[in-house]
Parts: structure tokens; C-alpha cells; sequence
């Protein structure tokens, strides 16, 4: 059996940063060929900031000098077409013969296509007879993901052309039959390609597929595979801390996680948003699924709760954390965790402990298919109104739960019972805040090309929070002598931040340095 748990990042064979071994599968006999390593979001990181560093270089070199690299490529390959084949074979479970004849020779084929192209292409054209120039640049850094079938095929189909282009680039190929793009590491590295250029990080679609294909720094993505859900990490609560965090405020995550390999990822989008993770249960339970489907831009849910590590959440689980909570700021509470149960009671406890020591923002946020009795769950949300300082709340929102109920005079009832802000948001038209018995201040929404919908509200809860606490103005008792000016500030920002996620596909707030 092979060890091939190390990923080649910035010149060098590096051991993963967290323990997570794979086998690979020979699928003629079933046995296990190979051992490798699923990477995490740091090594992901490492890769693509191996890439980005030394892509000015890269991006700077000559067309010889590229073309020399694939030049010595191709005579590296060549003398190791037999390893490349027996590794194909074993990984892919292919006869011998048809590795020898048609798997590995691709590789060689895609590199002599490529280098005849690269020799005849110019990269600066003079248009007529003007000063007029066209000059191609290379894209940045590429991430790279291929298949299982005709492994190697893909893989030089991909990171040939993009040295050619002066890109570089963070390889992840299937984990099923990564052994083939391990040799092709080991055969860019002989030849001598420059640190950084081409990194390679072994994982699978929901780990290292996704940080890639949802990474910042990354400018271009080569996916090759079947249509699939992609993950992103997400949810209320998740999706407001990580706003929160890249904006720049002390952010924790309160809540369960799971052990299982999405519970890994949130943990590792946690850190990559500077969230700090103190306030984190774990569990064995699995995570909360979310299906969505983007439709003109509006995100439509499907669940998949049933025993979840979130709704399976007790009271005996959050009440050693009541202390802590105490000393926060604020706590934000997402509407979902209180739609089921046992997590509802369990949420409705802590909010009732901690009523009246520190703001609470609670966000309605309703979701149906997580209400099992609509009767139950409004009676909890009008007790819970005189327990909270701040109410945001949708107009789909307060359709489901009041009907045609006046909002004014609703709004009005909870500042009575000692809310300090409620705040209606009005999707593209923008958001308003009622306050001190009625007055109101309304902000419109900036108005931007929305990609999707995903985690716009949720991020407007971390601008809101945000704003208030820069302002100074994040305690119980400023929020009852709020001005007119600083909430209009407030509220431009807060639609900033959602207006800046709404323009993204997925959950991904702005960072501040975006704003």
C-alpha cells in the first residue's frame, strides 16, 4: 500500500495540517492501493497563498521560459510513463494494456498539443496600422478540480495551459484517483517549476472542493465533474457570526456542531472568518442540511433536520455556558433555533436567563417547514418580545405571523413591553427602524445587481450590530436614547453590508476592508 498523505504547497511535500486519512480504493479487487490525506481549510489557505505569492513572478516570465519548463515536462514524462501507468491502474482499475496505450500517453499528448500552440501563440498583437495594442494577461490564480475518469488526461488538460498562460494554480483532484496527479507533481517539481506555481491539495467536494471553488484569492475555477449540490456553509446564526468576524468585531459562534465532515467544515470557516469557537458544543449528532435553489435571485429552502446536532440542542447543554454568556456585549438569536424542538425550549430558556443583563437582537426569520404547531410557535414569539431589546423582523415575516395586523401599532406594543428598536426590512427597497414609542427612520437599500438572496439578512444583522457597537452606542440603556441620526447610520450600513452579500453567490458577507 502507498502513503501519499503529503500535498505539494510552494515547492515542497508538506504533511496536512489536520489527520485525516482516506484509502483508495482499487476498484478490480476491492483492495486499498493507497492511503492519502483530505485537506482542510488551512491547507486549502496555505495552497492558494503559495499560488497567489508567486504568481507576479510567474505571471512576469517569458514565453521561452515556459516553454522550456514544458519542454523538460514532456522528457520527465516520458521516462516515467510506466510509473504513470501503474498507478492509473491500480487507482482507476483499468487492464495494464489500456493504462500503457491510452491513460498515461494523454498526458503526454495534452502537453505536446499545448507546447505547439504555446510556440506559435503571441502574446502582445498590433492592431492595423495604429498604436493600438492587444496584450493578453493571465487570469491569477486558478483552482483546479478533475474527475476520476481519464485522471491524468484532465489534469494536464487543466494545469498546462494555465502555465502556458503565466497562471497558477492549487490542484484538487479526485479523491478517488489522486495517485496519477501525484506523479505529475513529481514530475513538475523535477522539471523545475517554480514554488508556488503549481500547488497540489488532495480532498474531497464538500472539503477542499468548496473552499476552492468560495476562496477570495482564487480568480479563476476549472471544474470538470457531474452537476451536484455544492456545499456552503451556512445558516442564521453561522452566517451572522461570520459577518461579524470578518468585519471585524470579537465574534463567537454559539451553538452545536457536529464531528462529521461538515461539522469540520463550519469549524474551519469559523476560523477562516476570525469567529472564535469558545461557545461551541459538540456532538456526534448530524448537521442540519439546507438545500437551495436560486430562482431569479431568490433562495428557496429545503431542510433536512430530523435529530440534527442544532435541534437536538438541550437546555442541560447550554446552561454550563450561562455565566460567559453574562459577560458578552450582545447576543443575537436566530429565529430558527427557536421554531423546533427540543431546541425552541431549549433557546427560550437561555434568553429568559439572560433578559434584562445584556441587549438581545432577536431576528425572526421564519422558516415554516421548521414550525411543527404555527400556534405554539407564535405564542412563544409574542412572550418572547418583552424579553429582547432589539426585533428585526421581514415583511414575510410578519405576514405569517399577524397577518394583516398594522405593523405601527403591533411595533408600538412591543417598544411599550421594553423593545428598545424594532426594524422591518423591506428586501431591495431598503430598511426602517421604529423606536421611542413610533418614531420612525427609514434608509433605502443601495441599489445593486443581485446574484442571490442567501444570508442577506443575516449579514444586515451583523452590520447592525457592528455599526452600534462603533458608535459606542451597544447597551441597554444607549439603545433606549437613540437618535434619529446615529440609527440612519446604523441602518446605511447594515444595508451596505447586505447589499455588498446579495451581489455574491452563497453565504459570504463582506470582509470591512470591502465596504
Amino acid at each position: 500500500m502507498l502513503d501519499k498523505r503529503k500535498f505539494y504547497i510552494n515547492g515542497q511535500w508538506v504533511e496536512p495540517s489536520t489527520k485525516n486519512d482516506f484509502d483508495v480504493i482499487n476498484p478490480s479487487d476491492e483492495t486499498v492501493c493507497a492511503v492519502i490525506s483530505l485537506g482542510s481549510q488551512s491547507d486549502t489557505n496555505a495552497a492558494i497563498a503559495a499560488a497567489r505569492a508567486a504568481l507576479p513572478m510567474w505571471s512576469a516570465s517569458t514565453k521561452a521560459e515556459r516553454i522550456a519548463l514544458l519542454e523538460r515536462l514532456y522528457a520527465i514524462y516520458e521516462r516515467r510513463m510506466d510509473d504513470m501507468a501503474e498507478v492509473i491502474s491500480i487507482e482507476m482499475g483499468a487492464p495494464i494494456d489500456f493504462s500503457k496505450a491510452s491513460q498515461a500517453p494523454s498526458g503526454t499528448s495534452a502537453i505536446e498539443d499545448f507546447l505547439n500552440q504555446l510556440r506559435k501563440f503571441e502574446f502582445e498583437e498590433q492592431l492595423d496600422d495604429s498604436d493600438n495594442q492587444l496584450i493578453y494577461e493571465p487570469k491569477g490564480v486558478c483552482a483546479l478540480i478533475t474527475p476520476w475518469n481519464w485522471p491524468i488526461s484532465q489534469v494536464a488538460l487543466k494545469v498546462i495551459p494555465a502555465i502556458a498562460a503565466g497562471c497558477t494554480m492549487v490542484l484538487k483532484p479526485s479523491e478517488l484517483a489522486p495517485l496519477d496527479s501525484m506523479i505529475f507533481a513529481e514530475m513538475l517539481e523535477e522539471a523545475g517549476c517554480p514554488a508556488g506555481v503549481f500547488n497540489l491539495v488532495n480532498g474531497d467536494g464538500i472539503g477542499v472542493g468548496s473552499q476552492l471553488t468560495s476562496h477570495p484569492d482564487v480568480d479563476m475555477v476549472s471544474f470538470t465533474g457531474e452537476p451536484e449540490y455544492t456545499p456552503h456553509v451556512g445558516g442564521s446564526n453561522f452566517n451572522s457570526a461570520i459577518a461579524l468576524g470578518r468585519l471585524g468585531a470579537n465574534s463567537y459562534y454559539f451553538g452545536a456542531v457536529s464531528n462529521d465532515n461538515y461539522g469540520k467544515l463550519i469549524e474551519d470557516s469559523l476560523k477562516n472568518s476570525n469567529v472564535r469557537e469558545e461557545f461551541i458544543i459538540k456532538t456526534n449528532r448530524p448537521t442540519t442540511l439546507a438545500y437551495a435553489d436560486v430562482v431569479n435571485g431568490i433562495a428557496e429552502y429545503t431542510f433536512v433536520d430530523e435529530h440534527s446536532a442544532g435541534r437536538m440542542l438541550d437546555k442541560a447543554s447550554l446552561k454550563p455556558f450561562l455565566s460567559r454568556v453574562m459577560k458578552a456585549k450582545a447576543l443575537l438569536v436566530g429565529g430558527i433555533s427557536l421554531q423546533a424542538e427540543p431546541c425552541g425550549s431549549s433557546w427560550q430558556w437561555l434568553v429568559e436567563q439572560i433578559s434584562g443583563h445584556l441587549p438581545i437582537y432577536f431576528d425572526a426569520n421564519i422558516r415554516p417547514d421548521f414550525i411543527e404547531v404555527k400556534n405554539d410557535y407564535v405564542n412563544r414569539f409574542k412572550k418572547l418580545t418583552s424579553k429582547v431589546d432589539i426585533i428585526k423582523i421581514s415583511e414575510d415575516d410578519y405576514r405569517y405571523l399577524f397577518g394583516a395586523q398594522d405593523f405601527k401599532e403591533v411595533s408600538k406594543e412591543w417598544l411599550k413591553n421594553g423593545v428598545k428598536l424594532v426594524i422591518l426590512t423591506l428586501g431591495g427597497e431598503g430598511s426602517k427602524v421604529i423606536f421611542d414609542g413610533g418614531k420612525e427612520v427609514y434608509v433605502k437599500s443601495n441599489q445593486v445587481e443581485v446574484v442571490d438572496t442567501i444570508a442577506a439578512g443575516d449579514s444586515f444583522n451583523g452590520g447592525f450590530l457592528f455599526s452600534l457597537e462603533q458608535q459606542g452606542l451597544l447597551s441597554r440603556d444607549k439603545l433606549s436614547l437613540m437618535e434619529e441620526a446615529s440609527l440612519k447610520k446604523t441602518l446605511t450600513f447594515a444595508n451596505q453590508v447586505a447589499s455588498l452579500t446579495v451581489m455574491k453567490k452563497g453565504a459570504n458577507p463582506p470582509w470591512l476592508n470591502e465596504i
